[in-house]
């Protein structure tokens, strides 16, 4: 039989580091996407008036469960105003058909 192969030490060191690189990583992408990425979206929603959603608008649709890379794009085909004259429900064409939001 042979004996146990001897893997040299600096090999483990190495293969040691590179798990601690990848944990850092996802640590770094983690925490920005947490911290960065929501700073962005600013809550001025009602500080000052909007321009309402109209036809021919070009908007993403969210979907759950999928990242925001894979949401679909669609128009705008038609709008519902509100009593106060906001847009409230929206049709919207996409690909795969017209959705109602």
């Amino acid at each position: 039989a042979l004996p146990p192969a001897q893997v040299p030490a600096d090999i483990i060191r190495c293969c040691e580091r590179w798990q601690l690189v990848c944990c850092l990583k996802q640590q770094f992408w983690r925490q920005w996407s947490k911290t960065y990425l929501t700073s962005l979206q600013e809550c001025n929603k009602w500080l000052y008036p909007e321009r309402n959603l109209q036809a021919g608008d070009l908007v993403l649709v969210h979907e759950d469960n999928t990242p925001p890379q894979q949401w679909v794009l669609g128009r705008v085909a038609a709008t519902v105003e509100g009593q106060d004259g906001k847009v409230r429900v929206a049709d919207v064409a996409t690909k795969a058909g017209t959705i109602k939001q």
